[in-house]
C-alpha cells in the first residue's frame, strides 16, 4: 500500500506483528521507532503491534498512530505514550480502513460481539483531587479518537455515591469500569457490583484503577503504576481474575479488594486525613508519628489455617496479655452468631447483601462450634476444624491481605498474588521484639516487602479469620475495609477465588 511519511512515498505493511512504513528505492536498514534514516531526509517508521494501542484520522486523508514504549525497571515498568508523525494516504477511505485494521490487530478487537463502551467513574475528591482533570486531559480522548471506545462518565459527589453509580448503571454494553481515585473509591464500587441484582454476571466486568488517589493497592498490585500504563492495559484488554475477601460484622457484609488492618497501619492512614493534599506522602508522616507514640492495640484474632501450607502458632517471648475486655461475638447486641446460624456443625448461610437478592456467594462460615471456642480460647490456643488462635492479644498493627502492595510505594505483603486463592495474616504483636528500633526497620523496608525478614513481624497463610476488637483503647485506632472504616465490631472474614476480574499491564 503506497503511502506519503514526512512528505516521503513509503510502502505500508500491516500485518498481525508489525506496522511498517519503509521508503520506496531506499535500501537503508529499518529500525523500531520513528526517526530518520539517511542524509537526504527520507524517514521509516516501524513499530511492533504489541506496542501501538490504536490510531486516529488527522485531517481528510490522515493517519497517525498512538504507541508505547516501556520505560523503568523491573518490576516497576511503565509504558511511555507516543505518536507518529502524519501518515498521509490516498484517499479518506484508505485512511478509515488503515486506522480500522490498526485498531483491530492492537486491541484484538473483532467481531459483532466484540463492546467498546467504557465506565468512567471520576472521584474529584480522591488524593490531590486530580481525577477529572487527568480524566480530561490525558485519557478520554487517547481511549476514544485514538482507540475508539465510548466512554461514559460519571462523578462522585459525596461518599456512597459511587456505590450508587454502580448499582445502577447499564452495564450491559460496558467492556470495563475504570476508577479514577484512590482504594475507597475502587471499595465504593465493589459494594455497587455486588448489590446488582445481576451480580454473577456483572461481577465479571473487568474493572482497572488509575492510580490518581493517596491509596493505589489496586494499581500497584497489577502493574498500572502510571495513568499512561493502565491507557495501554485497557486498550490492550489485559485481564486477569482477582479474589475477592468479604467481611461479615452483624447483619451486613462488605467486600474486598485488599483487605482489613487495624492498629498502627489505620492509624497513619486515617490518622492523617487532613495531609490528604500530600498525596501519598502524608503515610510517611504517619509512620513517623506511630514510630513516636510505639502504641499497642487490643485484639483477639482466629484463623484458618490454608490447608496447602499449614502454619503453626507458637509462643512469643515477653508475650503481653491483654487485660481489656474484648467485645463478644454471642453478646447483647445483634452478633454474627445471631445474624447466622450457631447451630453446632452447620455453616452460615449468606449474609443479605446490600441490595436484593441475597445470594450463595459465600463459602460457608464457622460453626457453631468454633464460636463457642473462639469466646473461650486464649492466646496459642488450637480450636476445632483447623482453627488457631493468634499468638498475642495486644499488637501494634494487624491485617487480613489479599494483595501485595498496599500503596504505589509500599509493597507490605511480597507473598501475595492477587488470585492465589488465600489470605495473608501480617502482623506485629506488641512483644519485646518490636521495639521503636524495629518498627523503624519495618517501616523503612515496606518499599521493597523485606521488612517482612524482620524478627518481630509474623505472617501466616489462612483461609478465613475471627477477630475482636478491645474495648477501651488507650490509643485511637480504627478498622478498616480498603482503607475505608467500619464499624469496630466482632468480625468473620473469608475468601471468594476470583470472583472478578481487573485490568493488568501484562
Amino acid at each position: 500500500m503506497r503511502v506519503y511519511y514526512k512528505g516521503n512515498p513509503c510502502e505500508l505493511e500491516i500485518s498481525e506483528q508489525s506496522f511498517v512504513c519503509s521508503p520506496q528505492g531506499n535500501d537503508a536498514p529499518k529500525r523500531k521507532g520513528c526517526f530518520p534514516l539517511n542524509k537526504s531526509g527520507t524517514t521509516s517508521l516501524e513499530i511492533d503491534f504489541n506496542d501501538i494501542i490504536g490510531a486516529e484520522s488527522e485531517g481528510k486523508d490522515g493517519v497517525k498512530i498512538h504507541f508505547t514504549r516501556v520505560s523503568g525497571k523491573a518490576p516497576k515498568r511503565k509504558r511511555a505514550l507516543h505518536q507518529s508523525s502524519r501518515i498521509t494516504c490516498e484517499s479518506a477511505d484508505v485512511a478509515h480502513d488503515i486506522i480500522s485494521k490498526v485498531r483491530n490487530f492492537a486491541t484484538g478487537r473483532g467481531g459483532a460481539d466484540f463492546k467498546t463502551e467504557l465506565l468512567a467513574i471520576l472521584n474529584p475528591a480522591s488524593g490531590p483531587g486530580k481525577a477529572t482533570m487527568i480524566f480530561e486531559k490525558e485519557v478520554r480522548t487517547l481511549l476514544e479518537d485514538g482507540c475508539g471506545f465510548t466512554v461514559k462518565s460519571r462523578t462522585s459527589a459525596e461518599q456512597g455515591d459511587i456505590v450508587e453509580i454502580v448499582r445502577q448503571a447499564d452495564l450491559s454494553s460496558c467492556c470495563g469500569i475504570l476508577y479514577f481515585g484512590g482504594d475507597g473509591t475502587v471499595h465504593e464500587g465493589l459494594q455497587g457490583l455486588f448489590s446488582r441484582t445481576d451480580w454473577e454476571v456483572s461481577s465479571k466486568l473487568p474493572f482497572a484503577q488509575f492510580p490518581v488517589g493517596s491509596g493505589n493497592a489496586l494499581a500497584a498490585s497489577t502493574g498500572l503504576w502510571d495513568v499512561p500504563t493502565a491507557v495501554y492495559a485497557i486498550c490492550k484488554g489485559f485481564i486477569e481474575p482477582i479474589d475477592i475477601m468479604s467481611m461479615v460484622q452483624s447483619d451486613r457484609r462488605y467486600f474486598s479488594f485488599l483487605g482489613m488492618m487495624y492498629g498502627a497501619l489505620t492509624t497513619l492512614d486515617i490518622g492523617t486525613e487532613d495531609l490528604r493534599w500530600m498525596g501519598e506522602a502524608r503515610f510517611t508522616v504517619g509512620a513517623i508519628r506511630e514510630i513516636a507514640k510505639l502504641s499497642s492495640y487490643s485484639l483477639k484474632m482466629a484463623y484458618l489455617t490454608d490447608a496447602e501450607e499449614p502454619t503453626t502458632s507458637t509462643p512469643r517471648e515477653n508475650a503481653h496479655i491483654a487485660t481489656e475486655e474484648f467485645v463478644s461475638l454471642t453478646g447483647p447486641s445483634q452478633s454474627l452468631a445471631e445474624a447466622e446460624t450457631k447451630k453446632d456443625g452447620q455453616n452460615f448461610d449468606a449474609i443479605s447483601l446490600p441490595g436484593e437478592p441475597s445470594t450463595v456467594l459465600a463459602d460457608g462460615g464457622p460453626s457453631g462450634a468454633v464460636i463457642d471456642w473462639f469466646e473461650k480460647a486464649q492466646e496459642g490456643d488450637t480450636g476445632p476444624e483447623g482453627w488457631c488462635m493468634v499468638d498475642s492479644f495486644s499488637v501494634r498493627l494487624s491485617t487480613v491481605l489479599n494483595l501485595p502492595h498496599i500503596a504505589l510505594s509500599t509493597k507490605f505483603l511480597p507473598l501475595a498474588k492477587p488470585n492465589d486463592g488465600t489470605m495473608y495474616i501480617v502482623a506485629i504483636p506488641s512483644t519485646t521484639s518490636s521495639s521503636r528500633m524495629q518498627m523503624i526497620d519495618v517501616f523503612l523496608k515496606v518499599d521493597s516487602g523485606d521488612h517482612i525478614q524482620n524478627k518481630a513481624v509474623d505472617v501466616k497463610k489462612v483461609k478465613a479469620v475471627m477477630l475482636s476488637p478491645g474495648r477501651n483503647e488507650t490509643a485511637k485506632t480504627w478498622l478498616t475495609m480498603d482503607g475505608e472504616v467500619v464499624p469496630i465490631q466482632p468480625t468473620y472474614i473469608e475468601l471468594h477465588p476470583q470472583a472478578c476480574r481487573v485490568f493488568t499491564a501484562s
